[in-house]
């Protein structure tokens, strides 16, 4: 029998000599082979290697990272037609690069789209102060803090205040709420406060009725709103023609001229309320039969046609004679008495529808 060892020095190991070329595989010899094998507990240098091929990746994604950087930059290549060598820039986001004019004219209706200007550099902000540092800079602002009691004690919330004296000689002694914390409205106002701000209640508004004039208009008196109205006075009108013209005579020379009633009378006459306003209106179409005597002892006969006699003052007035002088002479003075629009017998006929305009105004 082997001898026996310190079990803190011995430790089983594996035989690394070869096994035998044999086929035939005995495992009593294996178990044989295994040895004692004296190691070393403190002998750290079979760890030497642990981590080798860590280290090694580490060195090989250096060694790629240098040559990358080691590698010189290719020139730009133009956006447009890829050709290399593009100097040209956008002259807006200054990223585009293209090698001749035509290329960036061809490839800006694509490049317009996220062609932007470049965004300056944010400014740095200032670093924040700590809060211990600005407790002491307010400290040293302030240069003597004495606390006085300024009016006898009212309440314990009003002992505990304090009024802070500056530096600033124009503030009155007694002003509270002023750099001690306390917000402004808990100060007390003054009697010419008081006074100056006077009764701030609300007040109930009174608004006293107006008397509304009433409004002027020239219709019926119930017709206070001014609507449209009408009153017919056809009848009036027919009779006044009447009155007119019936008689009427006008001498010239030695022609005198009759006018007989008017005939065939046709048409309206109302007066009308449009907007509080009083409109006299009035259209009518008659035929006027007239005679002339002629000095001689003669006498003609004829009749005028009437046509729009209205308040527009746009007549149309035509005549004929029904009997005719014997001599010519005769007949062409009395043509050109009857005849002319701006003297003899038609010019007293105007005179006369101004006549029935004025009495009709009078309604």
């Amino acid at each position: 029998m082997a001898t026996p060892t310190d079990v803190k020095s011995l430790n089983v190991g594996w035989d690394p000599s070869p096994l035998s070329v044999n086929n035939e595989f005995d495992a009593n010899s294996l178990i044989e082979r295994t040895q004692e094998v004296k190691v070393d507990v403190n002998d750290y240098s079979r760890f030497k290697d642990i981590g080798a091929d860590l280290e090694g990746d580490d060195k090989k994604k250096d060694e790629t990272k240098t040559k990358a950087a080691k590698v010189e930059p290719t020139d730009p290549s133009c956006r447009n037609c890829s050709k290399s060598g593009a100097k040209l820039k956008c002259s807006v986001c200054k990223k585009a690069v293209y090698c001749a004019r035509k290329c960036q004219a061809s490839d800006w209706q694509f490049h317009k789209r996220i062609c932007k200007k470049p965004e300056p550099p944010k400014k740095p902000e200032p670093p924040r102060q700590s809060t211990a540092k600005a407790t002491t800079t307010k400290t040293a602002a302030t240069k003597t803090t004495t606390t006085t009691n300024t009016k006898p004690k009212a309440s314990s919330s009003s002992s505990k205040s304090s009024v802070v004296v500056t530096d600033e000689t124009d503030l009155p002694q007694d002003m509270r709420g002023y750099k001690n914390g306390m917000p402004y409205f808990h100060r007390e106002l003054s009697k010419e406060e008081k006074n100056l701000i006077g009764d701030i209640a609300p007040q109930k508004i009174e608004t006293k009725p107006v008397a509304t004039a009433p409004a002027e208009h020239d219709g019926s008196a119930w017709n206070t709103a001014g609507t449209f109205e009408e009153r017919v006075v056809t009848k009036w009108a027919e009779g006044q023609w009447n009155t007119v013209f019936t008689g009427a005579t006008l001498s010239e020379g030695n022609l005198l001229a009759t006018l007989k009633a008017p005939e065939k009378m046709t048409g309206d006459a109302s007066i009308c309320v449009v907007r509080g306003k009083k409109r006299y209106l009035f259209d009518f179409n008659f035929n006027l039969p007239f005679e002339v005597a002629i000095s001689g002892g003669s006498t003609c006969k004829g009749s005028y046609t009437m046509n729009d006699i209205s308040n527009d003052e746009d007549y149309e007035i035509s005549w004929r004679l029904t009997k005719k002088p014997s001599s010519s002479s005769e007949q062409s003075a009395v043509q050109a008495f009857v005849g002319s629009k701006n003297s003899g017998l038609q010019k007293e006929l105007v005179r006369l529808i101004g006549v029935f305009a004025q009495e009709f105004l009078q309604q």
